[in-house]
C-alpha cells in the first residue's frame, strides 16, 4: 500500500476521533447547562415562596410550603419546579383551586436567566457574582408586584453583594471609580427609600 494512503487513513482516523471528542464536549455542555437551568428553576420556586411569605408576614425560612388557598402542606412531589405545575395542570392537588401562573413563570424565567448568564460568562467570577444578583432581583420584582414597593433590605443586600465583588471582577484600574459609583447609587436609593417611607408613614397617620 502506498505511503500516502497510510497518511490519508491516519488523517481520517484523527478526524473521526476529533469529531467524537467534539460531540462528547457538546453533550457535556448541554448536560451542564441543563443542570444550571434546573438550579435556576429551583431558585425561582424558592424565591416565589420567600416573596409570598414576606408579603404575608410569614417566616421566609422556617415552615413547610402550603397551598395559598386551602393551607394544606405541600409534599415534595407538589414542589418540583415546572414539572409539578404541568402534571397538576395548574391546580392544587388537595383543593383543586387554580395555582397562580406566576410560580411557573418565575421558575422558567430564573432557569433561563441562569442558563443565559452561564453561557455568556462561563465558569468565572462574574458568573458567580451575577447569579445571586438575579435571585435578589427576582425577589424584589415579585414583592413589588404584590405590594408596589421595593423591599429596601433586599435592594441593600444586592448592593452589598455587588460591592463585595468589585475587587475581584472588572478592570483593576477602575476599582475606585466603581466603588464610588456603587456608593452614589446606594446613597440615592437610600434617600428615595427614606422619602417614600416617610410619605407612607405620614399618609398612614393622616388616615
Amino acid at each position: 500500500m502506498p505511503e500516502y494512503i497510510n497518511h490519508i487513513n491516519q488523517y481520517v482516523l484523527y478526524a473521526e476521533e476529533a469529531l467524537k471528542l467534539q460531540r462528547l464536549e457538546t453533550a457535556f455542555h448541554i448536560y451542564v447547562y441543563f443542570l444550571v437551568f434546573v438550579i435556576g428553576a429551583v431558585c425561582g420556586s424558592y424565591i416565589n415562596c420567600v416573596a409570598w411569605r414576606y408579603v404575608h408576614k410569614e417566616g421566609s425560612v422556617h415552615g413547610r410550603s402550603h397551598c395559598a388557598t386551602c393551607g394544606h402542606e405541600l409534599s415534595f412531589k407538589d414542589e418540583v419546579p415546572i414539572l409539578s405545575y404541568a402534571l397538576l395542570r395548574g391546580r392544587c392537588r388537595y383543593c383543586g383551586e387554580k395555582i397562580s401562573p406566576r410560580y411557573v413563570i418565575a421558575e422558567i424565567v430564573m432557569g433561563s436567566a441562569f442558563t443565559a448568564v452561564s453561557v455568556v460568562g462561563g465558569l468565572s467570577l462574574v458568573t458567580a457574582r451575577n447569579l445571586p444578583l438575579l435571585v435578589l432581583l427576582m425577589l424584589v420584582v415579585l414583592v413589588y408586584i404584590d405590594t408596589h414597593t421595593a423591599p429596601g433590605k433586599f435592594v441593600a443586600a444586592g448592593l452589598v453583594w455587588w460591592a463585595i465583588w468589585i475587587p475581584f471582577t472588572g478592570d483593576k484600574s477602575t476599582i475606585i471609580i466603581r466603588v464610588a459609583v456603587t456608593a452614589v447609587v446606594a446613597a440615592v436609593l437610600g434617600v428615595i427609600y427614606a422619602v417614600l417611607a416617610a410619605k407612607k408613614g405620614k399618609k398612614g397617620r393622616t388616615e
